[in-house]
């Protein structure tokens, strides 16, 4: 389980690093609605692989 956890909290990693690139490549082209969007995305995600440290931490 804690393997899993860990290779979550990695996936989680990569793609809010993809949305924070991509929020920034709509915000250069204007489109702040859209990066708004995203950005809303980066913060759920963001909680969620918090959420996952903290029950990994509780595991040990």
């Amino acid at each position: 389980m804690k393997k899993e956890i860990q290779q979550l909290i990695k996936e989680l990693e990569r793609v809010i690093q993809a949305l924070k690139e991509t929020a920034k490549l709509y915000e250069e082209k204007g489109l702040k609605e859209t990066a708004f969007v995203l950005g809303g995305r980066i913060e759920a995600y963001t909680a969620i692989k918090r959420r996952l440290k903290q029950i990994l931490k509780h595991q040990r």
